[in-house]
């Protein structure tokens, strides 16, 4: 019995060998939600595609920028004010030369006239310096007779000295030409006791015929230079003489009269011209005595288109003087005169203009601003500086001439090309321009780079969140 026992408990013994021995059963996973969790870490290459997408478009735009930016050279703008601020409240102190009499300083001052200030005055000087006197001998009609001169002489004899004089003042050229069949077109009337055909001062307005007299001139007369037309005219065998009657009643001794920033016109009636003894068509040459004559009434009208006295003879208060006339045209005294209102006038013009560029430029940011046009800017100021001091010192001739060149340049850089094109426009048009394109794609970049961005915080967060269960759970 006791044997059967021990084979029973033995027995016994085995299945709980064998419970022991069985493997451990797998601990229950943590519950898993599709819309909340993942189990994978999410990838970084498209949100590096979208951003590099990004990243590219915004380096891009800054040559984009520079590929539309304007050239803008620096210019002076305190220097500018600081001249037209000068200008404006300084008076140019100018030493007098003794060239005439302490009574006729009133006269040196005013330069032959009572009252008025030179600052405004009008100067028969082109933007450029240049003036460019045309001389024309226009004959009324061929048939009648055909009038020809010899301009070289008088050219060398008489308008050389004066040209030389005005040197300082102006770059004078001279130019000479003969027309036919130009007709005034103003009306005359026969006069009896004069024998003559006579027009008034009423009809000097109609006398120059812009349709028929074609005074044209050279290319070299083009852009800004200042060109005054002396005219010769020569009446037909209908209207000779022709005579000019004052308002006073007198018959003009010069036979001539000028025209305002245009020029002077001299009435020349040949030589016996009522007689029949000219033969029709006939080539006459005006006697260089006439010719001589009629410069010197030239000279005068030139004389007043610069604001002078036709003679030299000036009244005041004090008396009456007679000043010694010159070869040149003009007296020492009258061309320091002429170069003292010359100064003062191309000063305040190249202070307006500089002025007027210097608020231009500001008001239009995406305006080109050449090189050429900052150092045409620069040199125009270091030209005034240099007047103002030679005008102190009083070097007239010297003042003049920096002056000149101080105006040329600054109406050059006014002027110039690039500043006159269209191809400057406003930071709006620009604006304008390129959104249409740019503002679309600029933002369907930015928005996929949130919305992929945004996707990537929200995958990793599902993982964050898995990851945190699972630790839970363990």
């Amino acid at each position: 019995m006791a044997e059967i026992s021990e084979a029973q408990d033995s027995d016994s013994s085995k299945p709980a060998d064998n419970a022991s021995k069985a493997p451990p059963q797998p601990e229950p996973e943590p519950e898993f939600d599709t819309k909340s969790m993942r189990k994978t870490k999410p990838g970084l290459k498209r949100l590096f595609l979208t951003l590099s997408v990004l990243f590219s478009f915004l380096l891009g735009f800054p040559f984009l920028w520079k590929s539309v930016e304007i050239y803008r050279s620096p210019l002076p703008f305190r220097e500018i004010d600081s001249l037209s601020t000068q200008l404006r409240s300084e008076h140019l102190l100018f030493p007098l030369h003794f060239h005439v009499l302490y009574v006729l300083v009133k006269v040196f001052v005013n330069g032959g006239r009572e009252e008025g200030s030179i600052q405004n005055e009008f100067m028969p000087v082109g933007a450029d310096g240049r003036i460019v006197l045309s001389f024309n001998l226009l004959n009324a009609d061929p048939r009648d007779w055909v009038y020809d001169w010899d301009f070289q002489k008088i050219d060398d004899n008489l308008l050389a000295p004066m040209i030389e004089a005005l040197g300082p003042v102006a770059n004078i050229s001279v130019e000479s030409q003969v027309l036919y069949h130009t007709p005034k077109a103003s009306f005359s009337y026969w006069d009896q006791k004069l024998e003559s055909y006579v027009f008034s001062t009423k009809d000097l307005p109609f006398f120059v015929n812009s349709n028929e007299w074609h005074l044209d001139t050279s290319i070299a007369a083009g852009g800004r230079s200042k060109i005054l037309q002396l005219v010769v005219y020569v009446p037909s065998a209908k209207e000779c003489p022709l005579l000019l009657q004052l308002p006073n009643g007198e018959i003009s001794k010069t036979n001539g009269f000028i025209s305002p920033m245009w020029g002077g016109v001299i009435v020349w009636n040949p030589e016996g011209c009522l007689k029949d003894d000219n033969k029709p068509t006939a080539r006459h040459t005006i006697p260089m005595q006439d010719l001589e004559n009629m410069f010197e009434v030239f000279t005068g009208q030139f004389r007043q288109l610069f604001g002078f006295k036709s003679v030299n003879v000036y009244t005041g208060a004090s008396g009456v003087w007679n000043l010694l006339p010159s070869e040149r045209g003009f007296t020492e005294w009258e061309l320091d005169v002429l170069s003292w209102q010359h100064t003062c006038f191309n000063l305040h013009s190249c202070a307006t203009t500089l002025g007027s560029l210097s608020r231009l430029v500001q008001s239009l940011p995406r305006m080109i601003i050449m090189d050429e046009i900052g150092k045409q800017v620069k040199f125009s100021l270091e030209a005034a500086k240099l007047a103002q001091s030679n005008a102190s010192s009083g070097v007239y001739e010297s003042s003049a001439a920096s002056s000149r060149q101080a105006r040329a340049l600054a109406e050059d850089a006014f002027f110039h090309p690039s500043i006159m094109s269209v191809s400057y426009y406003s930071f709006e048009h620009c604006f304008a321009v390129y959104s249409p394109f740019f503002l679309p794609v600029s933002m369907h970049v930015v928005l996929a780079a949130l919305r992929e961005l945004k996707r990537y915080k929200q995958e990793k967060a599902k993982y964050l969140a898995w990851k945190a269960k699972a630790r839970t759970a363990s």
